[in-house]
C-alpha cells in the first residue's frame, strides 16, 4: 500500500471506508477544538480576572465565542486598516454579523475587505455569506475566485464549491471535489489548522455518503 503520511495511508480503493474513518477522527479534534474555543478560552479569561474592555482581536474572538457579539463587533469595527489583524478582523466581523442575522452590514464589510490589498482573504467568507443569501451563482464566483486567488482558506473554498455542487445536483462535480481532500488528509493532515481539519472531515464523509459501497 503506497503511503503519503506518517499519520495515514488511504488509496483510491480504499478510499470510502478510510473517508468514513478519517471523518470521523477529525470531528472528534474538531469537538476538542470547539470545546476549547468556546469553553475554555472564556472560563480561563474570566478566571484571570480579564477587563470588560475589548482591547485586542483575540479578545474579540473570545468575546464572539462567548456571545458578546454587540461588544465584539463594535471593536472590529473599529480597527484600523493599519492594524497587521485588520483583513483577519474583517473575515471575523463578516460571519459574527451573519451570526445575529445583519446580513447587510456582513455583506457591507465583506465586499469592502475583498476590494481592499488582500482582499483574496475575504472571498471565502463573502460566499459563504452570499451563500446564506440564497445567492448561489454570486456564491460559486466568490468561491471559485478564492481558490484561483489562492487564498490562505482557499481549501475552505474549494469544499464550499463541492457542496454547491451537490446542492444542484452535479454529482460527478462534487464527488471530485471530495475526492481531492483525500490526498489534502494524506499529504498535510499533520499541519492543517482546525478551520481546514473540520474541511477534510467534511468532505470525507460526504464521499462516504455518496460512495455507499
Amino acid at each position: 500500500m503506497r503511503r503519503y503520511s506518517a499519520v495515514v495511508s488511504v488509496t483510491r480503493d480504499a478510499a470510502v471506508p478510510a473517508a468514513r474513518r478519517i471523518a470521523a477522527r477529525l470531528f472528534a479534534v474538531g469537538a476538542i477544538v470547539a470545546c476549547v474555543s468556546g469553553w475554555v478560552l472564556p472560563h480561563a479569561a474570566r478566571a484571570q480576572g480579564q477587563r470588560q474592555a475589548i482591547e485586542s482581536y483575540a479578545e474579540a474572538r473570545i468575546a464572539i465565542a462567548m456571545g458578546k457579539y454587540a461588544e465584539a463587533t463594535a471593536y472590529l469595527e473599529r480597527l484600523p486598516r493599519t492594524d497587521s489583524t485588520w483583513m483577519n478582523a474583517q473575515v471575523e466581523l463578516v460571519r459574527a454579523f451573519a451570526l445575529i442575522s445583519k446580513y447587510d452590514d456582513a455583506e457591507r464589510v465583506a465586499r469592502q475587505s475583498v476590494a481592499a490589498p488582500n482582499g483574496k482573504e475575504a472571498l471565502t467568507a463573502l460566499g459563504e455569506l452570499l451563500r446564506t443569501r440564497g445567492r448561489l451563482a454570486a456564491a460559486d464566483s466568490a468561491f471559485a475566485r478564492a481558490v484561483a486567488e489562492h487564498a490562505s482558506d482557499s481549501l475552505m473554498a474549494s469544499l464550499n464549491l463541492a457542496l454547491l455542487a451537490k446542492g444542484r445536483g452535479d454529482k460527478a462535480v462534487a464527488a471530485r471535489g471530495f475526492d481531492r481532500f483525500i490526498d489534502v488528509y494524506n499529504t498535510a493532515a499533520g499541519s492543517l489548522p482546525s478551520r481546514e481539519m473540520m474541511a477534510v472531515a467534511i468532505a470525507c464523509r460526504e464521499l462516504g455518503e455518496t460512495n455507499p459501497e
